[in-house]
């Protein structure tokens, strides 16, 4: 039986964070239980592009959450959102990654800030505290936590209780982007990231044992000769390599995530490359996702192999002639090129490019291309 979020200790509540990336209960358990820590009324997680402020991603849970008020946010925001000007003020000139609202935004911007009082005000709040976090050039991501008219406003222990949830936040949610792909499309729940991605994934302790591995991930380890799976374990074939990748492993989880590159394989059979990387997951020397701390492992073929036009037909429906022709494209083939090297009229290509196209839900051969080797 899971504490409820009242009863999180910090360690839990940390833990749910990370969890949170592949079980979206998860997602909801770590901010209501910070919304209970902070005595706060709601409380939410928002992903935002950097460049285009488009939403990426977003979850909130608490007092006025209804569907028309998120969605009426979701729409106006990133118009006249004193919030997060706030936090760019909090973040940018303040040198602090916590904001206060009380503090960052006046009374007089306040007033001025119709849009901002209408949603509050439907959600029933008034005082805000938060934090913003930039992810170099791809987005921000703030969370945010309320409380209601007539309390009392966030002080300085809430603040330092945001600022510990913060780089955890930040971890989790560039794992997520690096396998979740969080486009800048619906919003889609940062939590199904893990499980969603195309790219084989796992999460594994210093000593090799599997945390969680996504669909693809278990497929490549049955498939491909250079990974094998002992006793829950994961391991290379090859012993030589096999201490190569446990090094790198063993460096990742003791790395600073915020600042660390990953760490790289590239191996090789007779037929077939593929590339590890290896990158930090949770903090050092911890017990996050069972007793060891986990890097994240990310296999990928170098190429497009011979399963990717199967995948394509499983995938988009394409036809044996259609998958074969996306492959091309993907290959870097004009219609000319493939009409030549299939033996096929180019009005034939064409014809079967719209409807590729069509299948794939794509208009661009460059979007084609991304989604063939994503697949392979």
């Amino acid at each position: 039986m899971q504490p409820s979020p009242e009863s999180l200790s910090d360690a839990d509540l940390i833990e749910a964070i990370y969890a949170g990336i592949a079980d979206g209960a998860e997602t909801e358990r770590a901010i209501r239980g910070a919304i209970a820590r902070l005595d706060a009324s709601g409380g939410n997680i928002h992903v935002v592009g950097a460049q285009s402020l488009e939403t990426r991603y977003f979850v909130g849970f608490g007092e006025g959450y209804t569907q028309d008020a998120v969605t009426a946010f979701l729409d106006h925001w990133q118009y006249a959102n004193a919030h997060r000007e706030a936090m760019r003020r909090a973040y940018v000139k303040h040198g602090a990654s916590v904001y206060l609202c009380h503090e960052h935004i006046s009374e007089r911007d306040w007033q001025k800030a119709a849009y901002f009082q209408e949603f509050f005000s439907k959600i029933g709040q008034r005082w805000l505290a938060g934090g913003m976090i930039r992810l170099d050039d791809q987005a921000e991501v703030s969370i945010a936590f309320s409380r209601a008219l007539g309390t009392e406003p966030f002080g300085e222990t809430e603040a330092r209780f945001i600022q510990k949830l913060l780089p955890h936040v930040e971890r989790a949610t560039r794992v997520a982007m690096k396998l979740g792909r969080l486009g800048a499309s619906a919003p889609v729940p940062l939590t199904a990231g893990l499980l969603v991605a195309n790219t084989p994934s796992a999460l594994v302790g210093s000593d090799g044992k599997i945390a969680w591995t996504n669909p693809s991930g278990n497929a490549l380890i049955e498939e491909c000769p250079l990974v094998t799976r002992e006793q829950d374990r994961l391991k290379l074939t090859r012993p030589s390599e096999d201490q190569l990748f446990k090094r790198a492993i063993t460096k990742a989880i003791n790395k600073d995530v915020l600042s660390a590159g990953p760490e790289r394989l590239s191996l090789y059979t007779d037929s077939e490359a593929y590339d590890f990387e290896v990158l930090p997951a949770s903090l050092p020397n911890t017990g996050l996702m069972g007793a060891v701390s986990v890097a994240l492992v990310m296999i990928r073929r170098r190429g497009i192999s011979q399963a990717t036009a199967a995948r394509l037909r499983d995938l988009y429906g394409f036809t044996r002639a259609e998958a074969d022709l996306a492959i091309l494209v993907a290959k870097g083939h004009s219609i000319d090129e493939a009409a030549v090297a299939r033996g096929v009229k180019v009005s034939t290509v064409k014809a079967q490019m719209r409807s590729v196209f069509s299948k794939a839900d794509v208009s661009r051969a460059n979007a084609l291309a991304a989604k063939v080797w994503s697949a392979s």
